[in-house]
């Protein structure tokens, strides 16, 4: 009998003995495949240095002088919220959904991956479920959502490295700031713009679960794309937020009921496109492409937002006003009108017998140091992103005449001279005798060339300017800041040269 028990003390011994040494063979051979596989894929993983830089795509924000935002432009709409901005509701939301123990674990919970394991190999295929929020982080910052073996074993060990650098909450503002929620919008920030046209502050309950409810599918769940899914979704996230402890039954049970709400933003023309335009180029052609769509560039300009309205309206205002003066003199019924131009079509499919649009350009500077406080390149910045205010170049007609009047006075003329404002005939080799007269077709004799400035009478110009030659007026007018080329030729006194808008107006800013 005392043999008996003694086998039975032995075999139990001998088993237990057994099963520990299989178990420590297993935690070895773990624990060295494990290793050798950490140092086949260590050189594929993040080093420390770029867990400590990480740099989120922002969007470049230009302003006017007064601080009001004027345009963004960004290869991700994203903006970034501090923790400490961050709505209650929608990290425990995060928490309750996606990683109930994300405080306790290492970046990895040991017990969620072995449960999956388990799944996974029963069912011969990799499931998801078993990531973290530092691992969907780890996913999101450097790797892809390739089901792989050897994409979740990097994810293990970014998602522990990432760990080790970043505290939980800074790990969740990250979290919240990178991930993509559909519509354009990068981070929650965009999100509550883009959802419910607030800030992230301004969430409430359900707009948290709404959010929270998207993380999984983003389009699938869009209130916008499914809103019965979306609804569903939210739910989950609710009833996940009441089992978690952090709602009672009653308040999940009216969240619930409660309809969906989406308020999307109302979409606004942009403010001043022709000069936010201008200033893109800038960026860009100087600084980069990266720096512009991604640096998070705040741009303060001189532009002033009431004034570059008023602008707009009056340059609208202008263009329909010659447009409805050209219909009135060239109706399309007129005969005369008809029978140079048939009714058919251009290559483009385009009727011929219509009225093309008049177009405006408008450009206001500080005289002081010349700042650029409003500016019109067109009519519609959506029809056409040619920006004449300072692409085009158009004859100035009578605004080139003081460059002629600046170099008269500076070659010793006086604002008491006599002019004759009389008849002239010039001959132009080549060409036809030129004959120049004023706007109205009268001639006032003798006058001052004070007097001839202040009327803009155009045979004083043509004087003046043959008395002083072309070529002198197109040297001031080059040191003044006129760049397009000008031809020396008689007919350069009624403005025939062209220019560019904001060249003309820059110049302007010499006079006192």
């Amino acid at each position: 009998m005392r043999n008996s028990v003694n086998q039975t003390r032995y075999r139990r011994g001998y088993l237990r003995n057994s099963i520990l040494i299989i178990v420590g063979l297993l935690f070895i051979l773990t624990c060295i495949i494990g290793y050798k596989t950490y140092k086949v894929y260590q050189s594929d993983l993040p080093s420390f240095e770029q867990l400590h830089n990480i740099e989120p795509s922002l969007k470049t924000k230009i302003y006017d002088r007064n601080g009001i935002l004027l345009k963004e432009f960004y290869s991700e709409n994203r903006s970034l919220a501090p923790y400490r901005d961050l709505p209650e509701h929608l990290v425990q939301m995060l928490l309750s959904s996606e990683d109930r123990k994300f405080f306790d674990h290492w970046g990895i919970d040991v017990r969620r991956v072995f449960v999956v394991a388990v799944s996974n190999m029963i069912r011969w295929r990799i499931s998801a479920g078993a990531s973290t929020i530092t691992q969907q982080l780890a996913r999101m910052l450097f790797l892809n959502r390739k089901q792989t073996f050897e994409r979740k074993f990097k994810e293990a060990l970014t998602a522990i490295k990432l760990e080790r650098t970043y505290s939980k909450e800074e790990i969740i503002e990250m979290y919240l700031n990178q991930y993509y929620f559909g519509r354009g919008a990068y981070g929650v920030v965009a999100a509550a713009r883009a959802f419910f046209s607030k800030s992230v502050s301004e969430l409430n309950i359900n707009d948290c679960a709404i959010l929270i409810g998207m993380l999984k599918a983003p389009n699938t769940n869009s209130p916008f794309n499914h809103p019965d899914r979306a609804l569903k979704a939210r739910n989950r996230v609710l009833y996940s937020y009441y089992t978690f402890g952090r709602i009672s039954k009653s308040f999940y049970d009216s969240l619930s009921a409660e309809e969906l709400i989406i308020t999307p933003p109302k979409e606004k023309a942009g403010t001043a496109p022709y000069f936010t335009e201008t200033i893109r180029q800038y960026i860009y052609d100087r600084y980069g492409e990266n720096l512009l769509y991604s640096g998070g560039l705040k741009v303060f300009t001189s532009l002033d937002v009431g004034l570059q309205q008023i602008a707009e309206t009056a340059v609208a205002k202008k263009v329909d006003s010659l447009r409805a003066r050209i219909e009135r003199r060239y109706p399309l019924d007129n005969p005369h009108y008809t029978e140079v131009i048939p009714d058919t079509v251009d290559d483009f499919g385009r009727p011929v017998r219509q009225y093309k649009k008049v177009q405006g350009a408008f450009i206001a500077i500080d005289n002081s140091n010349g700042d650029i406080l409003a500016m019109v390149g067109g009519r519609s910045f959506e029809e056409t992103k040619f920006n004449r205010a300072i692409q085009s170049t158009l004859q100035p007609g009578s605004a080139f005449k003081p460059f002629i009047y600046t170099a008269c006075i500076d070659n010793g003329f006086r604002t008491t001279d006599i002019i004759d404002d009389l008849p002239i005939v010039l001959n132009i080799p080549g060409a036809k005798q030129w004959r120049p007269h004023n706007f109205d077709n009268k001639f006032m004799g003798p006058i001052t060339l004070r007097d001839g400035i202040r009327l803009s009478r155009n045979l004083i110009s043509v004087r003046l300017l043959l008395k002083i030659n072309p070529e002198q007026a197109i040297f001031y007018a080059r040191r003044m800041g006129i760049t397009t080329p000008l031809k020396p030729n008689p007919s350069l006194a009624l403005g025939t040269g062209e220019v560019k808008m904001i060249e003309l107006v820059s110049a302007f800013s010499t006079f006192p």
